[in-house]
């Protein structure tokens, strides 16, 4: 889909801005305050 769209750069920026292999304070607060998790890997 992304060669079909053209969207590869858009992804990699939202790889590089969004994923982490850590969580932050912000993120461990906002798990804690959900029910439940989907963890994907």
């Amino acid at each position: 889909m992304q060669d079909r769209f053209g969207t590869h750069r858009l992804a990699d920026t939202q790889e590089r801005v969004i994923a982490s292999d850590r969580l932050s304070e912000d993120h461990r607060a906002f798990i804690e305050g959900r029910d439940m998790l989907f963890l994907y890997h």
